[in-house]
């Protein structure tokens, strides 16, 4: 067993690694942490968020974004869990986007890294084999060629996995429940969804790993009140996590997402794929919309060194009692089955975005394993590891023919071979060393057989000023452009539109913006249906059509005054609605803009049915407030998408909200109303903000009380069987650090 200062050293060496890796592959390739769904949504949203909270706002909605501003809806900004916050707010401080985003990106890989260490070194692992098992994990397949890259939302919650599972190893404690509570928080409020898969399988795990590894001899209320104590304070952490998931829950009626259970093949991954673990090169072979290809990036390579491990055991049946093995293999089972699951199963899609469990879990048992007991080899052995080495070279030469796979598994192949014969040679934790070395030279390799290939490796990463002023213009700003090529993109962008958020800037405020949690009347009415805010041509039809009840058209009460247009289509239906209300006042390489004179409206009130006398007083993203008066009652309609969790009271009376057409907030006055009316969005009630959290943290004291009487009684009987009441016995000392370490 590792001690608590080498625990430490080996933890340390994990994380210089994994950052000495990071650094040198940044200088290679600066743009590769900065791709895809990071540069259009993520980083842009999130160094919003971070530089509306620096100025003393909570960043829940901005109207001027429309459905793409309700930031509170998506789970994946995290927007009610701290941890988010802080890096926000670093990250706001940078100028240089695709410097935060690899740095956003680099923070937790760390985090994955160290934790998969910490607990592997829990486990009673060697310190090179923890360092391995740390730094392959997060620096292998998916979760460092994807997740980093593109779905950063996924990293920034499966990186707390490892660390959720170090805190159930062990025996329960007060301290312990803490541990849990807090990581369970973490996991679940982290905001992607696929993580909660593998939380779950984690769960199963733990649950057949106590069951296995039970005492026998024991009553079941010796392993069954533990186990429930772990429950108890991974709920504690769940609860206050709910938070993330309210305000969409509370908005289900009026947001579009699908729900059906289907499979069209998207990102359905080949099982042999996932089998073929040894190349740096093998990409996924996926069928996409009924055509044939290939994923861009290395899907998997963190266990290459486990065939040399699993040929070269002492194989009985005591393994199954090894501290981690039964988790990790049910875990790794279940995630592996999770990669075969539908393309579509209610609000889950992708399931190849369960590899990234897969590798935790299978790295992290491998080399549990491997430090369990004496490593043997025998020349049958050999044989099988030579054998096992063909078969996964010509799995994945045949998955992926060509001479950068046949690279990538010579490579493995030397790895295996250095490997094999420093466990021959009784150098075991050597072995450990040189299968380190051997997963960054292959997490190098796979960086330099995949480069980044998308236009965007050419893409500014800063936001230089655009052809059209749009940030000077009168907000908000909707951009009308269809789905088109990343050069068309680049267009515009030098325009200074940009697709979805890649412009989002303090000053620069474009709708629709980039939402995966769409409102439903707007995606149906004006056909914005793509995450990425493009449109068909039928949005200018939509907008220029009358709303029923008011008889104004919907691009007056949506508030706009600047509209810009590209693509032919849209650009000719616009100029032959326009008339002369609408004037062309520039144009860029792509887009035409258009503007109106500004109207008396009062603050983002767009329309007044009836007669009533309004004067703007105040105005957030989140409140706005009027002075208003009326004798025979109006129907006041703001610009502001409708969500639930708006409120209005005139006074200390409170005033209906209700939606017109099922899209804008719109408020009634009854006769005779005057006073101060305030319109707020409030996406989570005050009762559940306090309520929430205070429970969880009731749950949890009840939880780490009933651990520490546990733990005393546990304490008191050993003394009583050992008859050392006095401390006198002559009996030998109980191993209490053995037990401490070992999990359930």
């Amino acid at each position: 067993m590792v001690s608590a200062r080498g625990r430490l050293l080996w933890q340390s060496v994990s994380v210089a690694a994994t950052v000495v890796l990071l650094a040198v592959l940044r200088l290679v390739e600066p743009m590769y942490w900065f791709h895809e769904d990071k540069r259009n949504q993520y980083v842009p949203a999130v160094m919003d968020i971070g530089r509306r909270l620096r100025d003393g706002e909570f960043p829940s909605i901005d109207p001027s974004l429309g459905t793409g501003g309700n930031f509170s809806l998506d789970l994946q900004y995290g927007l009610y869990e701290p941890t988010h916050w802080a890096v926000a707010v670093l990250l706001s401080y940078f100028d240089d986007l695709a410097l935060a985003g690899f740095v956003w990106a680099a923070l937790y890989f760390v985090v994955f890294a160290w934790g998969t260490t910490a607990l592997t070194l829990r486990l009673n692992a060697s310190g090179p084999w923890a360092v391995l098992a740390g730094v392959a994990t997060a620096t292998s397949g998916f979760a460092f060629f994807w997740l980093g890259p593109v779905w950063i939302p996924g990293l920034v919650s499966i990186a707390w996995i490892p660390w959720l599972w170090w805190a159930l190893c062990g025996e329960v404690s007060a301290r312990r429940c803490v541990g849990i509570a807090v990581f369970s928080y973490l996991v679940v409020a982290g905001g992607w969804p696929a993580t909660w898969i593998v939380f779950v399988a984690l769960a199963f795990g733990v649950v057949a790993e106590t069951f296995a590894c039970r005492d026998r001899s024991r009553s079941t209320r010796e392993w069954a009140v533990p186990l429930a104590l772990r429950a108890s304070a991974a709920l504690a952490g769940m609860v206050p996590a709910v938070l993330t998931v309210l305000p969409l829950a509370h908005a289900s009626g009026y947001t579009i997402r699908s729900t059906s259970i289907g499979n069209s093949n998207f990102l359905v991954g080949n099982l042999a794929d996932m089998l073929a673990f040894a190349s740096p090169d093998l990409h996924g072979d996926l069928l996409t919309f009924g055509s044939q290809h290939s994923i861009d990036i290395p899907i998997y390579f963190a266990g290459w060194f486990a065939l040399p491990v699993l040929w070269l055991l002492s194989w009985r049946a005591s393994l199954v009692r090894t501290p981690g093995v039964v988790t990790g293999s049910v875990a790794t089972a279940l995630m592996l089955l999770a990669t075969q699951a539908p393309s579509t199963f209610g609000p889950l899609r992708d399931p190849i975005r369960s590899l990234a469990g897969v590798q935790l879990f299978f790295v992290v048992t491998v080399a549990a394993l491997a430090c369990s007991n004496r490593l043997v080899f025998t020349r049958q052995r050999g044989w099988g590891v030579a054998a096992s080495l063909v078969a996964t070279a010509w799995l994945t030469w045949a998955r992926d023919p060509g001479t950068a796979g046949v690279l990538g598994v010579g490579v493995a192949a030397v790895g295996v071979a250095v490997v094999t014969w420093l466990v021959a040679r009784q150098w075991v934790g050597l072995a450990g060393v040189a299968a380190l070395v051997g997963s960054l030279l292959l997490a190098t390799l796979a960086f330099a057989l995949n480069p980044l290939k998308s236009a965007e490796a050419n893409a500014p990463s800063t936001i230089p000023p655009g052809r059209l002023s749009l940030g000077a213009s009168a907000r908000p700003v909707l951009a009308i452009y269809p789905r088109s090529p990343v050069g068309v993109q680049e267009e515009w962008f030098r325009d200074g539109v940009g697709r979805a958020f890649q412009r989002l800037t303090a000053d620069t405020r474009i709708a629709p913006g980039y939402s995966s949690i769409r409102q439903r009347q707007w995606s149906s009415r004006f056909c914005v249906e793509v995450a990425q805010g493009e449109t068909c041509p039928k949005i200018v039809e939509a907008l220029f059509h009358q709303e029923r009840q008011t008889g104004r058209p919907w691009i007056d009460l949506l508030g706009y005054r600047t509209v810009v247009v590209a693509g032919d289509k849209a650009q000719q239906a616009f100029a032959s609605h326009a008339g002369s209300v609408w004037r062309v006042v520039d144009r860029g390489q792509a887009f035409v803009e258009y503007q109106r004179s500004p109207e008396a409206v009062a603050g983002r009130i767009s329309e007044v049915v009836g007669s009533a006398d309004i004067s703007a007083v105040s105005e957030t993203n989140e409140s706005q407030s009027y002075d208003v008066q009326t004798a025979a009652g109006a129907t006041l309609v703001f610009r502001d998408l409708y969500w639930p969790g708006y409120t209005a009271m005139l006074d200390d009376q409170p005033v209906k909200v209700k939606p017109l057409g099922g899209i804008l907030v719109s408020v009634t006055l009854p006769a005779g109303s005057k006073g101060r009316l305030s319109v707020t969005y409030q996406p989570i009630s005050r009762a559940a903000l306090l309520g929430l959290p205070a429970l969880g943290v009731l749950l949890l004291v009840a939880t780490m009380v009933a651990a520490r009487r546990i733990r005393r009684r546990g304490d008191g009987e050993e003394l009583a069987e050992s008859g050392d009441v006095d401390g006198d016995s002559d009996h030998d000392e109980p191993d209490h650090s053995q037990r401490l370490e070992n999990p359930v």
